[in-house]
C-alpha cells in the first residue's frame, strides 16, 4: 500500500507531499484453489490434460466436436447475435471513458470570445465621491485563450484513470463471457435438436408398432380372446405415447426458435436439417482448478469489479485533500473593435487556486464508507463467482461420469431388447409366436432405444456446458 497523506494544514505541507496517492494500491483477493477436482477420475479416458490459459489461443473451442454444420451456426451467431453486439458497444463505451479519464492529466485550453454593448444607468448609486452619476453607453470586445490544469497531487485523477482502465478490462471480459455463453448455447441447442430428432423418429416408429398391437388386441377382443382391460390398457399406452410425441414436437419447435434467436434470425422462418448424434464424445481438455481463475471470463469480470471498487476508495479519499488548479489567461480586450489587437489592449492573468473542504456534514466520510463497503461487496462477489465456477465444473464432471455409466447400461439393455426382438421375429416367421408377441418385442426394443437416445443427447449437452464451465479456450487442433 502506498503512503496515504493526511489532511495538510497549509500549502507548504501540500507541496512537500507531492506524489502521494489517496487510497490503497490494488491487490487481487486471495483464493485457495483445490489441487484437483473431486470428481476427477484419472482412469477415465474421456479427459485429457490442458495447458494453462496464457499459452492457449482464444476462440473456436466448438471445433472439437468436428461438426461442420455446428461450425457454420457458430460463425453466424458470432456475426449476427444482438446481445453480442450490445456487449461490443459497451466495450467501445468503456474505451471512450478511458480516453476521457486520461484527458485529466493534461491542461484544458479554451478560446473565449465576447462582444458586448451596454448602457449604465444614470440613477445608479455613486461611489460617494460625486453627487453626479451619468449614463454611458460603451462597447466591450474581448478575445482570450485560457489554460486550466489541475495538479494531481493526491492521485484523484490517477485513481479515476485506474478505475476507467479496470472498467474497460471488465467490459472486455464481459464481451468474452457473452461470446462463451453464446457459443455454448448454440452448441447445446444444436445437439438437443439432434437428440430430439432421433427421439421423435423412434417415438413415431413406436406409435406405429403400438397401433399394430392395438389392432391385434382389438381383433382378439372382438373374437372374445382378450378382455376389455387388455384393450383399454393398450389404448391408454397408444394415447400416452402420442401425447409424449406431441410434447417432443413442442420441445423441438422451442429449440429451433431459441436457436434462431441466438443466430439473430426470425424464429418463424428458421429451419435446418439435423442429423443423428455422433457415436462418440471427443476428449475434453481438463484443467486444474487454479487455472479456471485465468480461463473464465466471468471470473475476470468479477475480479476487475474489485479493482474498480478499490480505485473508487482512492477517489473518495482524495476529497479529504485540497484540489489545486493552475489557471492562466492571455488575450486582448478593447472598447473599440479596430483597437482590439493593439498593444494597449493586451490583458493576461495567471494564478493558483487551492480548494480545501473544511466542513461538509460528513459527506466525504460517508462516501469513503460507501466505497469501502462496495469493495467488500465486490470481493465477496468475486469469491462467490469462483466458487460457482468450480461447482459448475464439478457438476459437469459428475454428470459426465454418471451419464456415461447410465448410457453404458442403457446400451446393454438396448442390445438385449434388440436380440429379443430379432429372436421373436425369427420365431414369428417360423410360426412359433403370434403377431402380438412379435409387436410387443419390437415395442420394448424401441423403448430401450429411446432411453439410449435420451442419455446420449444429455451427454453431448453436458459436454458443451462442461467446456463452458472450464472456460472454453484451447486449440482444438491439438
Amino acid at each position: 500500500m502506498k503512503f496515504i497523506c493526511r489532511r495538510p494544514l497549509h500549502f507548504l505541507a501540500i507541496m512537500t507531499l507531492a506524489g502521494c496517492t489517496a487510497g490503497p494500491d490494488y491487490q487481487r483477493p486471495p483464493i485457495n484453489a483445490p489441487a484437483q477436482w473431486a470428481e476427477q477420475t484419472p482412469a477415465d479416458d474421456m479427459w485429457q490434460l490442458s495447458a494453462p490459459a496464457d499459452a492457449l489461443p482464444k476462440g473456436e473451442w466448438w471445433k472439437i466436436f468436428g461438426d461442420e454444420e455446428l461450425n457454420r451456426l457458430e460463425r453466424q451467431a458470432l456475426a449476427e447475435n444482438l446481445p453480442l453486439q450490445v456487449a461490443v458497444a459497451r466495450l467501445e463505451q468503456s474505451r471512450a471513458l478511458v480516453r476521457a479519464s486520461r484527458a485529466g492529466l493534461f491542461p484544458s485550453v479554451d478560446l473565449n470570445g465576447a462582444s458586448n454593448r451596454n448602457r449604465t444607468s444614470a440613477n445608479r448609486p455613486n461611489n460617494g465621491n460625486s453627487n453626479n452619476t451619468n449614463s454611458s453607453t460603451q462597447n466591450d470586445y474581448a478575445l482570450a485563450i485560457s489554460v486550466n490544469y489541475e495538479i494531481d497531487l493526491f492521485g484523484r485523477i490517477s485513481r479515476d484513470i485506474e478505475a476507467s482502465n479496470a472498467n474497460e478490462q471488465q467490459a472486455a471480459a464481459d464481451l468474452e463471457n457473452v461470446r462463451l455463453l453464446l457459443a455454448a448455447d448454440v452448441a447445446a441447442n444444436y445437439f438437443s435438436l439432434r437428440a430430439l430428432e432421433g427421439e421423435i423418429a423412434l417415438l413415431e416408429e413406436n406409435i406405429t408398432v403400438q397401433t399394430h398391437v392395438l389392432d391385434v388386441v382389438r381383433a382378439r377382443h372382438d373374437d372374445g380372446v382378450a378382455n376389455g382391460i387388455d384393450l383399454a390398457q393398450q389404448e391408454l399406452l397408444v394415447s400416452g405415447t402420442r401425447s409424449q410425441w406431441q410434447q417432443l414436437l413442442r420441445q423441438r419447435a422451442q429449440q429451433r426458435h431459441a436457436l434462431a434467436t441466438l443466430l439473430g434470425l426470425n424464429a418463424g422462418n428458421f429451419s435446418f436439417a439435423t442429423q443423428s448424434l455422433p457415436e462418440k464424445l471427443p476428449k475434453i481438455p481438463l484443467t486444474l482448478p487454479a487455472e479456471i481463475l485465468q480461463r473464465r471470463p466471468d471470473i475476470a469480470s468479477a475480479e476487475r469489479a474489485v479493482a474498480i471498487a478499490n480505485a473508487q476508495i482512492g477517489i473518495a479519499r482524495a476529497a479529504w485533500f485540497p484540489r489545486i488548479n493552475i489557471g492562466a489567461t492571455d488575450g486582448v480586450e478593447s472598447r473599440q473593435l479596430n483597437l482590439l489587437f493593439d498593444a494597449p489592449s493586451v490583458a493576461w492573468s495567471i494564478g493558483l487556486a487551492v480548494t480545501q473542504t473544511i466542513f461538509d456534514g460528513g459527506r466525504t466520510s460517508a462516501k469513503v464508507d460507501y466505497a469501502n463497503a462496495a469493495h467488500r461487496q465486490a470481493t465477496a462477489t468475486y469469491r462467490q463467482t469462483v466458487l460457482k465456477a468450480w461447482q459448475e465444473v464439478e457438476d459437469g464432471l459428475a454428470s459426465g461420469r454418471t451419464l456415461a455409466a447410465a448410457h453404458h447400461e442403457a446400451l446393454i439393455a438396448n442390445n438385449a431388447a434388440n436380440r429379443v426382438a430379432e429372436i421373436t421375429e425369427q420365431r414369428y416367421k417360423a410360426g412359433l409366436v403370434n403377431a402380438l408377441e412379435r409387436y410387443v418385442a419390437r415395442q420394448n426394443a424401441l423403448v430401450a432405444q429411446r432411453q439410449t437416445q435420451q442419455l446420449a443427447g444429455q451427454q453431448w449437452v453436458n459436454a458443451v456446458y462442461l467446456i463452458k464451465a472450464l472456460g472454453g479456450n484451447w486449440d482444438s487442433n491439438n
